[in-house]
């Protein structure tokens, strides 16, 4: 019996450290592409004053 609790613990702590990870990670990305949007709208508003 305390050797089933031990696993499904361990499982549990298993998942938990995956669903964190995966936030981060996921977290990070959002970050990254944010910062790439705002350098693209530079360059199309920096386009748009020199076509003007």
């Amino acid at each position: 019996m305390l050797e089933n609790l031990v696993l499904i613990a361990v499982i549990i702590m298993i998942m938990w450290i995956g669903v964190l990870a995966y936030y981060l990670v996921t977290s990070r990305q959002q970050t990254d592409l944010q910062k790439n949007i705002e350098s693209l709208r530079d360059v199309l508003d920096k386009l748009e004053h020199k076509s003007s």
